[in-house]
């Protein structure tokens, strides 16, 4: 691969080469399914400020990625897909303005040291993702015991990676449109300054991720 894409090439043929991202925007896609980086793989050079070329050895003319600190301008960088993800959501109606609930909640996670992906949350819930080889009967046993709790599995997380996205007018509306209505989890969308998941059925992940990338890249509507 020529360096970090806009999507994976195998999902989208149409992905282009993403010339320079940040260190935090290039730890989001190696994450949430980039392969062409691993998460670990920065981390000496982000210590340091170092910057990371991203090339082809085959194609050494090809530019690449370059992999600095802060790199400049705003929006979507890449779509990106993981796969093998399960759903947590645990409700109680004892939640509403409890103090420490949701502490209570994540150290079930931390006693069966489990680390957690996407989360959100509501007056009376909490709904979390993790990797679907987790022990999931235990830490439902665990938490039923003072919460209510199912699990969903089989799904993905499809995550809109970029800079400062969360003041980027339109990113969450365009997310949830392009994820497939019929399999979507609106309770499970969200992301912070870099990034924005929405979390569909697994078999529809490939298509939520091409719609995404018509929409952002190619000024298409999913």
């Amino acid at each position: 691969m020529d360096g970090i894409l806009t999507a994976d090439p195998r999902i989208v043929p149409a992905a282009r080469l993403v010339p320079e991202v940040g260190y935090a925007e290039a730890a989001e896609l190696a994450f949430f399914g980039a392969k062409v980086l691993h998460p670990a793989t920065i981390r000496p050079a982000v210590a340091r400020g170092i910057p990371v070329a991203v090339r082809n050895t085959f194609r050494p003319q090809v530019t690449g990625t370059v992999v600095t600190a802060d790199a400049p301008g705003h929006g979507v960088r890449a779509v990106a897909m993981r796969k093998g993800v399960a759903a947590l959501f645990v409700g109680s109606p004892r939640m509403l303005l409890a103090h420490g609930y949701a502490a209570r909640v994540f150290s079930v996670f931390e006693k069966h040291r489990v680390p957690v992906d996407v989360i959100a949350t509501s007056e009376v819930s909490i709904s979390i993702t993790v990797d679907e080889k987790a022990p999931l009967d235990a830490l439902a046993e665990s938490l039923s015991e003072f919460a209510e709790v199912s699990i969903l599995r089989n799904l993905a997380v499809v995550s809109v990676v970029g800079k400062g996205l969360r003041t980027t007018p339109g990113v969450a509306a365009r997310g949830l449109r392009g994820a497939p209505g019929r399999q979507r989890r609106p309770d499970l969308a969200g992301g912070l300054r870099n990034e924005h998941h929405v979390v569909v059925d697994a078999a529809d992940a490939p298509e939520a991720v091409r719609r995404l990338h018509r929409d952002f890249f190619e000024g298409g509507t999913p």
